[in-house]
């Protein structure tokens, strides 16, 4: 009966060996087996390309459904438009960041083949100033264009 306690502060101890607090989560659990099982040969390393792509699809799939809630709580007259739109903006940002995100994993996987088509830096830059408007004007900023016809040889995808 004397044993019990002793293992009892045994495992605790371990337990809270194994616990320590750690600064963030990737640093990896020190657990005192872990060298024993084989766990240190394995590495999250190769499948940070997947976890990336996966949490930025999930980030672009919340960001499309909060800009719905959003609209539809706009409509029903429970959210007032200036609370809305910078709510809407959040969204915006968390869908910028997930592209962002997915561009990142799609030219590190190799599976972007850059190819050099004609671009118009002009229409190009016309279009991007065009969609940017509404917030250019909210913020009293006014564009005007001093520009002489450009084409160059980028990939299209790359160039937006």
């Amino acid at each position: 009966m004397d044993r019990f306690p002793d293992l009892a502060l045994l495992a605790m101890d371990a337990t809270a060996e194994a616990s320590r607090p750690r600064r963030r989560w990737s640093d990896g659990p020190r657990y005192a087996w872990a060298e024993e099982s084989g766990a240190a040969e394995w590495s999250l390393e190769p499948m940070w390309p997947k976890i990336s792509a996966c949490a930025s699809e999930c980030m672009a799939q919340v960001a499309a459904a909060l800009g719905r809630e959003i609209a539809r709580l706009q409509l029903d007259g429970r959210v007032h438009p200036a609370d809305a739109k910078s709510l809407s903006s959040l969204a915006e940002s968390l869908a910028r960041s997930s592209r962002g995100v997915q561009q990142v994993v799609r030219l590190g996987g190799g599976r972007v083949q850059l190819a050099a088509e004609r671009v118009d830096l002009v229409a190009l830059v016309r279009d991007t100033v065009h969609d940017m408007q509404a917030d250019l004007r909210s913020r009293g900023a006014e564009v005007t264009f001093d520009m002489r016809p450009s084409e160059v040889l980028i990939d299209p995808s790359l160039a937006l």
